[in-house]
């Protein structure tokens, strides 16, 4: 039996029973509660993407000050005859590692929070809205 038939097996129930009994199902009588969850599911993946926009312009206004700022630099390397594409490789790699290490330490993090939240459970939730006591958390690896 798949536990998402609630409906059709209401809906089987209230036939053979008739007008007399009211059958609802589960999915029925949540329903509020899987609206406002879907609806928090789209505010946090917008948080989340403004989040990573955000991050992304750090980045970009960072490498634009470096820029600036070593103009100087950057003017000696091309007297001493460096070519402007090794001088350009300086800067993508010194972006593209700057964005491995956000990675890197915004996913330890991310685990390590995710963890202690996991383990000890001490963000609370009013029981009588979300019927559950606890945030509940489950860690994917994998995509």
């Amino acid at each position: 039996m798949d536990l998402y038939d609630a409906e059709a097996i209401a809906r089987e129930m209230q036939k053979r029973l008739g007008v007399n009994f009211w059958i609802r199902s589960w999915i029925e009588m949540n329903r509020n509660l899987f609206s406002a969850l879907k609806l928090e599911k789209t505010v946090m993946f917008i948080i989340l993407a403004l989040i990573v926009l955000v991050a992304a312009f750090n980045i970009i206004s960072n490498l634009f000050l470096l820029t600036m700022e070593k103009t100087r630099d950057i003017g000696i390397l091309r007297a001493i005859g460096s070519k402007t594409s090794s001088i350009l490789k300086i800067f993508i790699i010194e972006g593209i590692s700057s964005g491995i290490v956000g990675i890197v330490i915004g996913c330890g993090l991310g685990s390590v929070i995710s963890f202690v939240l996991d383990k000890y459970r001490f963000i609370h939730l009013p029981a009588d809205v979300y019927y559950i006591d606890t945030l509940p958390i489950k860690i994917f690896w994998a995509m």
